[in-house]
């Protein structure tokens, strides 16, 4: 079975060993314009929401 996060919940890469950057650098961009990053999978999909205080 493959596996999709770690531990804590993370998102591994797909490209590289471990944790990814690119789910990590959204966080940050959302949080640095106070807004929020949500990113879940289930049912075979990947779901990314983006919301930001503009």
């Amino acid at each position: 079975m493959l596996r999709l996060t770690d531990p804590e919940g993370g998102f591994l890469s797909s490209k590289r060993k471990g944790k990814g950057i690119g789910t990590e650098s959204v966080k940050n961009i959302a949080a640095k314009y106070n807004g929020v990053a949500k990113f879940e999978y289930g049912d075979g999909m990947f779901y990314a929401s983006v919301m930001l205080n503009i």
